[in-house]
């Protein structure tokens, strides 16, 4: 099965993963870097390293953002190490030693800032 990286397919695929068929509206709310969540929701951003995979970022209590790579703890920088407060604005090219190699993942694409539901059965360190 290919699996396609875009970011119009993978906003549809997590606004329909989150569907909630009572309200018929799914349980995540777009939105914009300097919107405000509603309450009982914090804030994400998706993006994608087309035709290969996806991200996504998180904004904590602090402000300031993180991610979870993979099976890896949580970070609280980008690929260059720094803090991440704007994350449109991270460096997002991960896995790569030489600047020159294509081989390592490139977050190119910022999709969308989003609002998520809390969840309320782990502590998240999110807002």
């Amino acid at each position: 099965k290919k699996k396609i990286y875009n970011c119009n397919t993978m906003i549809n695929k997590v606004l329909k993963d989150n569907y909630d068929p009572i309200t018929k509206k799914s349980k995540i709310k777009m939105s914009s870097f300097s919107e405000k969540c509603p309450k009982y929701h914090y804030k994400g951003s998706l993006v994608v390293d087309p035709g290969n995979t996806y991200h996504f970022y998180r904004q904590d209590s602090s402000g300031r953002w993180s991610h979870k790579p993979g099976t890896l703890p949580v970070e609280y920088v980008d690929a260059s190490k720094k803090p991440i407060y704007v994350p449109h604005l991270a460096d997002k090219i991960y896995n790569r030693k030489d600047p020159d190699n294509k081989d390592g993942i490139h977050y190119d694409k910022n999709c969308s800032y989003m609002c998520l539901p809390r969840n309320y059965k782990k502590n998240t360190k999110a807002i």
